[in-house]
């Protein structure tokens, strides 16, 4: 590709003070400000132009355009690089009235897959006014349907792998339905106290538990003849939360649950980074 700076080729004649069009410009060094670049998929990195002549040409090693895009910024002072895919390419950027060229080294990584975190413990309503227990029940309610929203955007899981885990899901995805429609249709203090409950346990930590499954499947599709993912996978999701609620089911996944998974992440992250 090429790209152009527009530039004066006019220049000052200092015999008569007087522009000269017919004077050659006086061209300079070509400079970049770096010769290698790490970023992510997604990101922008710009590199700045220190010194050359406006007019480039830009020429990326065997499937260079496929990991990172290179383009001049608006101001024609640097260039931008913005990672694709993970990849380990060189570009050379030639300036074209200078005919001469300098190669940039670009190394395009996965972003890192965030470790999940702990959820809060399990606060007693028993000391609490009715009022105060609606409005804690709506909030559970909220980030139960933050947390749906996430995972429908996941495919569900199909695998045997997750035969376990889906034994208990099936029926708590049913029961948060049918308790919606009751919480959200002139509920009694009875439905409100079981919505404070039932939406904590089945809605934030059950649901959170279900996110983690589908992130951990799609995981397992990126790597899949990885079996170390394989066998932490069915270590983590294995169903064996199915029977608690409220404190202990908050405990046992901070204290279980929750380490498995992040084991799974940080071998994963393992994977990304190498090339």
């Amino acid at each position: 590709m090429t790209m152009h700076c527009k530039k004066n080729d006019n220049v000052l004649n200092p015999d008569n003070g007087k522009i000269d069009s017919q004077k050659e410009e006086k061209l300079r060094d070509f400079k970049l400000e770096k010769d290698a670049v790490q970023l992510y998929i997604g990101q922008s990195v710009k590199v700045k132009i220190l010194s050359g002549n406006g007019i480039y040409t830009i020429a990326f090693s065997e499937n260079g355009d496929k990991v990172a895009q290179i383009v001049l910024s608006e101001d024609k002072q640097a260039f931008i690089v913005k990672g694709i895919s993970k990849g380990r390419i060189i570009a050379t950027v030639t300036d074209t009235k200078k005919q001469t060229m300098q190669t940039i080294s670009i190394t395009v990584f996965i972003p890192k897959i965030p470790e999940q975190e702990r959820i809060a413990d399990y606060m007693s309503p028993d000391r609490l006014s009715i009022e105060d227990i609606k409005k804690k029940a709506e909030e559970y309610y909220q980030q139960y349907k933050a947390l749906e929203v996430e995972i429908n955007k996941l495919p569900e899981l199909t695998d045997e792998l997750y035969k376990a885990h889906k034994r208990t899901q099936e029926p708590i995805t049913k029961f948060l339905k049918d308790l919606e429609v009751s919480f959200k249709n002139n509920p009694t203090d009875e439905i409100i106290k079981k919505a404070y409950d039932d939406f904590f346990s089945y809605g934030i930590v059950f649901q959170t538990i279900e996110l983690m499954a589908r992130k951990a499947e799609q995981f397992r599709k990126q790597y899949p003849n990885e079996s170390h993912i394989r066998d932490l996978i069915s270590k983590t999701f294995d169903g064996l939360h199915s029977s608690q609620e409220g404190q202990d089911l908050v405990s046992g996944f901070n204290k279980e649950t929750l380490p498995k998974y992040n084991e799974i992440v940080k071998f994963v992250n393992e994977l990304n980074a190498k090339f």
